[in-house]
């Protein structure tokens, strides 16, 4: 695989990751009744709509940015929605679901970080 190519498929995989995290503050938003906790969650969301605008204006494939998450996402969502909806909407609960997807996050920027070919241009933006 091409350098070209590899920077591609890391592009879509943390398009994809940032697309789930997105829709993932949006979803805790809505499974919150605390105002407070509500403008966090969409604050959150809009910094991770802001990473994807990043990533787009560096990506050649504008193809990638059309999808919505990845179906393990969209899971994860509807887990953190019956987990709202059985414990009415407690905040701990949903913060740990959130810890919880934010490591996993974490984790795949890490592993992305460590590939010596990623392109200097996208880790300017990774480390920004």
């Amino acid at each position: 695989m091409s350098n070209h190519q590899m920077m591609n498929s890391t592009l879509e995989d943390l398009v994809y990751y940032l697309q789930d995290s997105r829709n993932g503050y949006k979803e805790c938003a809505d499974n919150v009744d605390s105002q407070l906790m509500k403008s966090l969650f969409l604050t959150f969301s809009k910094k991770r709509e802001e990473m994807l605008n990043e990533l787009k204006n560096i990506s050649e494939d504008k193809k990638i940015f059309q999808a919505n998450g990845t179906l393990k996402g969209k899971m994860h969502q509807v887990f953190v929605n019956l987990k709202g909806f059985i414990t009415g909407k407690n905040v701990d609960s949903i913060v740990t679901e959130i810890k919880r997807g934010e490591n996993i996050l974490i984790e795949n920027y890490r592993e992305i970080l460590k590939d010596n070919n990623l392109f200097f241009n996208l880790k300017i933006i990774f480390y920004n």
